[in-house]
């Protein structure tokens, strides 16, 4: 097993303040966009006084994921130039700015340990699953509500991350109690996944089944990871919640033969040829961000649904930005998987895979970079990358697999 990365206890005071900000913003990303902000806000002063500006300008450097995050950042700004609709775009100009949060976290990531800030998004994913099984058994709720459950899709995406960075602080822990809270924490996020709305999260965890029972189960051979990999699928897909959605799909497919599309797949496949069509038309710039907005109603004038985006990013930035979005936004999820899978005996390595295939796979039903939740936490897992450069985790990857 790969060494453990120094913990927080041993950096500096000023580092230790900066760590604990951005632990504040991964705590707060599935329950507040407000407090998320502020916590990125304080943490980019105290890593800005700490020196992480200056060292930063000094590399002139971009991360592997750099070039594909320039040309994503910069698509909105000359859409104002380029498309229709001009300055009524500059509301898609978040998809240029968020990136600074991404390049944030990377450069406090390759200066302190991300281990805390991981339990930290897994105790305000905890926070979350409460306040919906709370909700779930009668209580009122409150007048602002979790993030993270204003949508069913990021909902199952947040509590399926959740589930693989559990599983990856157990691959990296030696403490048997620790390794049990997280095998706890496991069960009660795959609890609110198995019973809640969203396939997303299904799928993805589904996918990502193997890295998670092999990092469970460390050492234990082929054999077993697929055994565990077998159990789990099972599990998750014969509760009452999967069932009705895999008779939903079944309906849904049973109206496609028939010609008809309603239905969540009914609804989304004429989404995409929509967004198809757009991209058709406008395959070397693309048509604008509202482009799709303006083509729903004329396709179908006679339907009272009304979409904002496609809910595929894939179709989104094709329809959008064409060629060179659909480009920017595939090179952006290759070079995360492929970094990550060179670096997958450490944790910021396992994880930046992980995640890659989290956005790959819900990039196809959702657009993950247009809503704010959704793009906040891939700015932030992206930027975790960044510990890679960490001495500490430099250190473990040359510690062989299996010792102390």
């Amino acid at each position: 097993m790969p060494a453990a990365p120094t913990g927080t206890h041993d950096l500096m005071p000023s580092s230790r303040a900066t760590s604990a900000a951005f632990g504040a913003a991964f705590f707060f990303l599935p329950l507040s966009k407000p407090l998320t902000f502020a916590s990125l806000a304080v943490a980019a002063v105290l890593l800005i006084a700490g020196g992480g500006l200056r060292d930063a300008i000094r590399v002139r450097r971009l991360p592997p994921w750099g070039a594909a995050a320039v040309a994503l950042a910069a698509l909105p700004v000359l859409s104002l130039f380029v498309h229709a609709d001009g300055l009524a775009n500059t509301e898609y100009l978040s998809l240029s700015y968020y990136w600074l949060f991404a390049l944030l976290v990377h450069e406090a990531a390759k200066r302190m340990p991300i281990s805390g800030w991981l339990l930290a998004y897994v105790a305000g994913t905890l926070v979350t699953f409460a306040y919906a099984q709370a909700k779930a058994l009668g209580w009122s709720g409150m007048a602002s509500e979790p993030t993270a459950l204003r949508n069913a899709i990021l909902y199952s995406q947040v509590l399926a991350v959740g589930i693989i960075v559990c599983a990856l602080l157990h691959r990296e822990s030696m403490r048997r109690g620790a390794r049990i809270a997280y095998w706890a924490a496991i069960g009660l996020l795959a609890y609110g996944l198995a019973n809640g709305m969203g396939r997303t999260g299904w799928v993805t965890l589904l996918v990502l089944m193997p890295l998670v029972v092999a990092s469970l189960l460390p050492a234990r051979g082929l054999r077993v990871v697929i055994a565990g990999c077998a159990v789990g699928a099972i599990a998750l897909m014969m509760t009452p919640a999967a069932q009705m959605r895999i008779g939903h799909l079944a309906q849904d497919l049973a109206s496609l033969r028939v010609g008809e599309t309603r239905g969540s797949l009914g609804y989304r496949l004429e989404m995409w040829r929509t967004a198809g069509h757009v991209f058709a038309e406008h395959p070397l710039v693309g048509a604008g961000p509202k482009a799709f907005q303006r083509e729903w109603p004329q396709r179908f004038p006679d339907r009272l649904e009304r979409f904002a985006e496609p809910h595929n990013a894939y179709v989104f930035y094709a329809a959008a930005y064409g060629l060179p979005g659909l480009a920017a936004l595939l090179l952006l999820f290759a070079a995360n998987l492929v970094r990550g899978w060179r670096h997958r005996d450490v944790l910021a390595g396992s994880l930046t895979f992980a995640f890659a295939v989290v956005c790959i796979l819900g990039s196809l039903t959702n657009t993950m970079l247009v809503g704010t939740t959704s793009a906040l936490m891939m700015m932030l897992f992206i930027g975790l990358q960044g510990n890679l450069l960490y001495p500490a985790t430099r250190a473990a990857k040359r510690v062989p697999a299996g010792s102390a």
